[in-house]
């Protein structure tokens, strides 16, 4: 490989500039008749022109390098497509006057050949980029065309287009849209490595296009992430070309001091996640390294707090610990959380990992030396607000019975109720956070008390908590009703297989002469609804006579007017019957699938 050049300017440069400028000045400017205002020109004018034009071709040959990298700018700087523009909007046009949802693919073909040779050039213009996304991104068919044309241009020019915002998102809506047929292209040279923002959006798109995945949906939940939902079987190109970006994204020595920047941080996250759903194992080989490091370079776990720390790498920590065996899991807690664990659990971004970790904690040596823990110092979680911490120490010990009644005591202890002359005071406290004097109103609840509240009627001991419901009076269930987070606490309670009718009926039980309120309210709509679903037809029966004289103009009542089929109750009492019959059955089938 040669070296270049350097760009040595010479030594007469500013000589010929000057001659440069006399000349200029020498040769004026002209009049209206288009005749030069000076008729002769000066002295030795002809000797200055001939020097300058030995000076300038010297500059040319010894600069020819420099003119040719110009020229090439020149060409990449292209003017606007006015005429391809013009024709692809008539296409368009003619999609949408005949409501078509996509053209033709011989249509579709006539578009790809015009736009033979400007695919790039088309990308560099956010107009043509909108008209690219909704003409080209109709049909697989069409967007494997106009990607195909992309491919044939030299890979630093596709780089360069990746690079830009607008192109880089018509890019990867063309390859969510083109992953939907059965013949996907080899993308596997597309790009090497990311850094920019916009690019590596195109490289999550291939990751999940590679292991048979959808686009993710804008607020699709971590719980709702199944395993292949398009049922697509990948390709062996498209599993090598996955093995290739896990290489470069999961290989620790490489990217462990870039772990806290939001691009990498996304892509590795991406990665992580599209290898645990495809049921790989590329993750956990990340895992080993960063392990192995630690054992080396690391032995008191301080870079690894540093990345639990971190506002980006915790994201990507909180993806790991959920994949953690039990020989993992133990050195993790005995290396770097227990001797820190007052750190980690109450820095803002650390806490998060602590709770994932705690929720994936199945081993019950495990979990007992976490309770130990995390018991003493409850109070100081509490009074800390991080609450979270002993949410998932109670999703931790929901599988252990044996430990259910340890921590409850803790629990009791730390919400001012470890007596029995106090123990009604247990669920006022804990919704409140031990803020409650008394008085018991929607300006008291605390959301992050109502989830303690929530994740304690999952347990199986749960006496002391039922005792509070049963003696709660009607009035503070109906306030509860109209505070999300508490509403939220009711619904869990109706919705929940193992609670006791008793328990179900009390809270019901408060709404008796108040079903318009808990009807029309925007909270206790939801908890309506779970009411509706947990009656018989007899209970929905008796409930709609009374409510068919009410009018009501709010848009949750005529929801749930809409779902109880108040106009076939009015019309046919049969046929309601029978469909509210057929409803239950369909319930009961979906509950015990």
């Amino acid at each position: 490989m040669t070296r270049k050049r350097k760009n040595i300017e010479p030594q007469n440069d500013q000589q010929s500039k000057w001659m440069k400028q006399e000349i200029k000045e020498e040769n004026g400017d002209r009049d209206e008749q288009g005749q030069d205002q000076r008729t002769f020109p000066k002295k030795n004018f002809d000797r200055k022109v001939k020097m300058f034009e030995e000076q300038d071709d010297h500059y040319d040959k010894s600069h020819n390098w420099n003119k040719h990298s110009k020229s090439n700018q020149e060409e990449e700087k292209r003017a606007f497509p006015t005429e391809l523009c013009h024709y692809l909007k008539s296409m368009e046009a003619v999609r949408n006057a005949e409501s078509l949802k996509k053209l033709e693919d011989i249509a579709y073909e006539k578009c790809a050949s015009e736009c033979s040779g400007e695919e790039i050039a088309l990308l560099t213009f956010k107009e043509t980029c909108v008209l690219i996304e909704s003409l080209f991104g109709s049909s697989p068919y069409a967007a494997r065309l106009y990607l195909t044309g992309i491919s044939r241009n030299k890979h630093s020019r596709i780089l360069n287009v990746l690079f830009s915002g607008c192109s880089a998102k018509a890019i990867e809506l063309l390859l969510f849209r083109m992953a939907e047929t059965q013949h996907p292209e080899n993308i596997k040279n597309w790009l090497d490595s990311v850094g920019d923002q916009n690019a590596s959006f195109i490289l999550r798109a291939i990751s999940r296009i590679c292991c048979g995945l959808p686009k993710r949906k804008d607020n699709e939940r971590y719980e709702d992430r199944t395993c292949n939902p398009r049922n697509q079987k990948t390709t062996p190109e498209l599993q090598e070309i996955f093995s290739k970006i896990c290489q470069l994204a999961l290989d620790y020595s490489t990217v462990k001091n870039l772990l806290d920047y939001p691009v990498c941080s996304l892509l590795i996250q991406e990665v992580v996640e599209c290898n645990r759903i495809s049921k790989g194992n590329k993750h956990r080989k990340f895992l080993g390294q960063i392990l192995e490091s630690m054992q080396k370079e690391d032995a008191d776990g301080d870079l690894i707090v540093k990345q639990w720390e971190g506002k980006n790498s915790s994201r990507i920590w909180d993806a790991l610990v959920t994949e953690l065996d039990e020989n993992d899991a133990s050195q993790i807690w005995m290396s770097i959380i227990q001797p820190k664990f007052d750190r980690l659990s109450l820095h803002p971004s650390a806490n998060f990992v602590l709770q994932r970790f705690i929720e994936g904690s199945h081993s019950f040596d495990l979990a007992t030396d976490i309770l130990d823990e995390i018991g003493p110092r409850m109070s100081k979680l509490v009074d800390s607000s991080r609450t979270g911490v002993i949410c998932s120490l109670i999703k931790c010990i929901r599988n252990h019975e044996q430990l259910q009644e340890t921590l409850l005591k803790n629990l009791r202890a730390t919400f001012k109720a470890e007596k029995s002359s106090n123990k009604t005071k247990f669920i006022y406290n804990l919704l409140t956070l031990n803020t409650y004097n008394g008085i018991f109103d929607c300006k008291v609840l605390k959301p992050l008390g109502c989830v303690l509240v929530k994740e304690l009627l999952s347990l199986e001991k749960r006496k002391t908590i039922v005792a509070c419901l049963m003696e709660m009076p009607a009035e503070h269930i109906r306030t509860m009703s109209i505070h999300g987070p508490a509403c939220r606490v009711l619904q869990s309670a109706i919705e929940s297989p193992t609670l006791d009718e008793e328990v179900k009926n009390k809270i019901i039980g408060a709404f008796e002469s108040y079903w318009v309120d808990l009807i029309a309210n925007p909270y206790s709509s939801h908890l309506f609804d779970r009411i509706w679903d947990y009656w018989g037809v007899r209970e929905k029966q008796d409930l709609l006579k009374k409510l068919v004289p009410i009018r009501n103009e709010s848009r949750q009542w005529k929801f749930a007017m809409l779902k109880a089929d108040m106009k076939l109750f009015r019309d046919d009492r049969k046929a309601w019957v029978a469909k509210m019959k057929q409803q239950k059955e369909l319930l009961k089938e979906k509950a015990n699938r």
